[in-house]
């Protein structure tokens, strides 16, 4: 993952190298449709299940305007992206962070996450585990 500011635009990028020659094998966008990603962070660790790239999304409690929480998997070889969020009901916040670890993927494909400072439908400090989406389609 990179964050990178070309020519003023921000964007986040899945960024994946050959580990023999360094060679750029993909380089995809990978931030949410509707978001500002000057806004939106990538919050955790990357986790690897069933040919997919699984990490989370969210931006900094108060300090950097609107954000929402996104859990995001993306085929290793590139592809459409699959995406959860967190707080969908027309609300923001709902980061995940996960203190930097990366989403868990249960037996079952299953991904979850932790969320914090959501605003609906939970108190605002409260910290859930979600579960956000099976891995694999």
């Amino acid at each position: 993952m990179a964050d990178e500011d070309v020519g003023g635009a921000i964007g986040h990028y899945l960024i994946g190298l050959d580990l023999y020659s360094g060679a750029v094998l993909i380089r995809q966008a990978v931030d949410p449709g509707g978001t500002n990603p000057a806004t939106e962070l990538q919050r955790t660790g990357l986790a690897l299940d069933d040919g997919q790239v699984v990490f989370g999304m969210g931006g900094n409690d108060g300090d950097c305007g609107q954000y929402w929480g996104f859990v995001i998997a993306v085929p290793e070889s590139g592809g459409a992206a699959r995406v959860f969020q967190t707080d969908a009901a027309g609300n923001h916040a709902g980061a995940i962070w996960m203190g930097g670890a990366a989403p868990i993927v249960d037996g079952q494909g299953n991904v979850w996450v932790a969320s914090g400072n959501g605003l609906a439908p939970i108190p605002h400090r409260a910290t859930p585990a979600i579960r956000a989406m099976p891995c694999s389609s």
